[in-house]
């Protein structure tokens, strides 16, 4: 067990196996995912991953759209941030973790060294790993579309394990939707936790048997090894919390961080006006605001402005067009 704890870079303890051993995850070389039906256990187990890191040092960014089981680290010396509960948020802090990611891969290979390991045995200020926790990833994924959250979320988990940035992730809808091919691609450590049927489980841990699973019990796939059965320890929330409290300060050092130009950028989104262009017999009537069309259209659209003398100086293309009747046309922005 000694040997293991020194070949582990951030070693974490999530509960015991069949024979009674200790089962521990190694953040420091992959991500995690935790997954199962509602009241399985899921926060938990999450609990259980930053409460044994508290006392290293390791920053957290902690995302807790529920407002619910996060909450209670809110003032803890880990914290780059205040414990995260508006997808505004979500996006900033993010972007922020990709940007740092980075930065650190700049000075990882001006010095030519491979990973923040290496590069902290000999550097004066050097790199702390970075946990990322999402206590409901469902509530980030919008059935699984290309958001910019997802993006960035796929980027952390495909490239910043060697920069020292890790993610924590947790859901209670373990379908395809959610938790897609892609997503999981870069996880290391797949928890599965009780679930309703076969195909939840095999979205999970990519075989049947967390349908079998009783509540404290779990399947843990690592990459490389076999599905294995564990079960944790559930402790009493007044000694969680006791427990917490020990490591909270008085002004914990947060990044500077502004949703304002995102905020701004969603308001001007919204009221952007939607412009439009009709020719009706022979008379133009227009909205305020730029025109953006399909590119495919271009010429028609240059044909018949000049047909009524109108300046195709003041449109940009791509835009977009749609026949109204035998007698008009209308341009239209594009969505």
């Amino acid at each position: 067990m000694k040997e293991v704890k020194k070949t582990m870079i951030l070693p974490v303890s999530i509960g015991t196996d069949l024979e009674g051993k200790h089962k521990q995850i190694d953040l420091g070389i992959g991500n995690a995912l935790i997954a199962g039906c509602s009241g399985t256990g899921k926060s938990v187990l999450l609990n259980l991953i930053l409460i044994g890191l508290l006392k290293t040092e390791t920053d957290f960014i902690l995302i807790d759209p529920k407002r619910v089981e996060l909450s209670q680290f809110d003032g803890v010396g880990n914290l780059l941030h205040p414990v995260i509960k508006n997808k505004l948020d979500v996006d900033s802090v993010l972007t922020w973790c990709c940007n740092e990611i980075e930065r650190r891969y700049t000075v990882i290979e001006k010095d030519q060294f491979k990973n923040i390991t290496d590069y902290n045995r000999v550097a004066s200020e050097k790199f702390k790993h970075i946990v990322i926790a999402i206590d409901e990833f469902a509530e980030l994924s919008d059935e699984g579309k290309e958001t910019t959250i997802i993006k960035n979320l796929n980027k952390i988990n495909a490239i910043a394990r060697a920069a020292g940035v890790h993610t924590v992730i947790s859901s209670q809808r373990p379908d395809a939707k959610v938790i897609s091919p892609k997503f999981k691609a870069n996880i290391v450590y797949k928890i599965g936790l009780p679930v309703v049927s076969k195909v939840n489980s095999r979205v999970i841990i990519d075989q049947n048997g967390c349908e079998a699973l009783k509540v404290g019990e779990f399947l843990i796939s690592e990459q490389g090894s076999e599905v294995r059965k564990c079960t944790f320890p559930k402790f009493p929330e007044s000694e969680i919390s006791e427990y917490i409290n020990r490591f909270k300060i008085g002004k914990p050092r947060f990044i500077k961080l502004s949703c304002k130009k995102i905020v701004e950028e969603k308001k001007k989104e919204k009221a952007a006006p939607k412009c439009k262009l009709f020719l009706i017999r022979d008379t133009l009537v227009t909205t305020t605001g730029t025109f953006f069309f399909k590119k495919k259209t271009q010429e028609l659209v240059y044909r018949t402005l000049r047909s009524i003398n109108f300046s195709a100086k003041k449109f940009y293309f791509p835009f977009e067009l749609s026949i109204l009747s035998a007698n008009g046309i209308q341009f239209s922005i594009k969505n």
